[in-house]
């Protein structure tokens, strides 16, 4: 790949970026509001665009995860004492480290992801169009999908050569996580590949390279999960094969058992969970358990976004098929519940989903 590669948010691009036809992912229609004069981003001093971004796009500051392993196209500016700061919601991934230009990585509803880049320079009171550029490069390289990678590094955060790398998802066992991240609150008895604390390399961690002093680790679970289930829902429609691997995905199948009390600090698992849909009951697929596995309901709130919803017939016809045959063979008790708060919650679910 050439030098003006991006790298978006630590993570590869996929072959599932949608080239021919108007994307209406919301970074793209942010960048079309913004270029019609519907919308501003205001500039701040110390972080630019960050905040009204994130505003913007309705991603919520308590999600922020923190790299420092210098594994990305800015990673001569990336240091243990200035990481990058990583945001996400559903459908939207944001990337930032002090110094640098804003990535952004968008999953469209038909199925694809696109890739964003923001500089951060305060616009002239004559600029016209949008500061929100789009970028391709990294499809020249990568077409395998978004990917988290656990890495051991030196103290400046440079991977070690001939050292293990590790892409990691929710099945990933604890030992392996998180190599070059920042992990804080509590990770149970597990040990993992991370940090501490955004300061406990050297001490000198700059307040203004990040929002939070957080990088919650039950953040940084869930984006594990989220993960993957983006990734095969983006192959899904043209790839029936991993129809079962996506339907596995939402139900949490083969996820690696936590062992030990697991907590946030940051309020990720609050905001999280408040943001529904509940049943009449009050409950929601957003309510984690941290108490052996990750969920108090093993199925995904991916299955909410509008990324499944427009999903091919067909294709979510096999993956609900393939859901009812994990939970008619797994405990009643969940089967139940889950079926209970989908009922409720999820239009066009279909009728052979029942409690026993």
């Amino acid at each position: 790949m050439n030098g003006k590669a991006v790298y978006p948010i630590a993570l590869l691009a996929t072959a599932g970026l949608l080239c021919a036809q108007t994307l209406t992912d919301p970074v793209s229609e942010l960048s079309r509001r913004i270029a019609q004069g519907k919308s501003d981003l205001a500039f701040d001093s110390v972080y630019g665009y960050l905040p009204a971004v994130l505003k913007a796009l309705n991603i919520p500051v308590e999600s922020q995860m923190a790299v420092f392993s210098k594994t990305s196209g800015q990673a001569l500016r990336i240091e243990p004492s200035r990481p990058r700061v990583i945001f996400f919601n559903d459908a939207v991934t944001v990337g930032w480290v002090h110094g640098g230009f804003m990535e952004l990585a968008a999953q469209d509803p038909k199925g694809g992801f696109a890739f964003f880049r923001l500089d951060q320079r305060r616009a002239g009171p004559d600029a016209a169009g949008s500061p929100i550029t789009r970028q391709q490069d990294c499809l020249h390289c990568h077409a395998s999908g978004m990917l988290l990678r656990s890495v051991f590094t030196s103290a400046d955060g440079v991977p070690v050569h001939g050292a293990p790398q590790y892409d990691t998802d929710y099945r990933t066992p604890f030992e392996k996580l998180w190599g070059g991240w920042y992990v804080t609150g509590h990770a149970g008895a597990a040990p993992h590949m991370g940090e501490g604390d955004l300061d406990s390399l050297d001490g000198t961690g700059d307040p203004r390279a990040r929002l939070t002093p957080y990088s919650d680790v039950v953040a940084l679970m869930v984006f594990e999960h989220q993960t993957r289930v983006m990734n095969l829902l983006a192959r899904a429609p043209k790839e029936p094969a991993v129809l079962k691997e996506l339907a596995d995905a939402l139900l949490f199948a083969g996820e690696a058992p936590l062992k030990g009390e697991i907590a946030g600090t940051s309020g990720f698992t609050e905001v999280f969970a408040a943001r529904g849909p509940r049943d009449s009951k009050g409950r929601s697929l957003r309510d984690v358990s941290l108490k052996g596995r990750l969920m108090r309901y093993p199925c995904s709130y991916m299955i909410y976004t509008e990324a499944f919803d427009a999903l091919p017939p067909d294709a979510k016809s096999a993956v609900y098929r393939r859901m009812w045959q994990l939970l008619s063979s797994g405990p009643a008790t969940d089967r139940n519940a889950i079926v209970q708060i989908l009922r409720e919650t999820k239009p066009g679910l279909p009728g052979y989903f029942v409690v026993d």
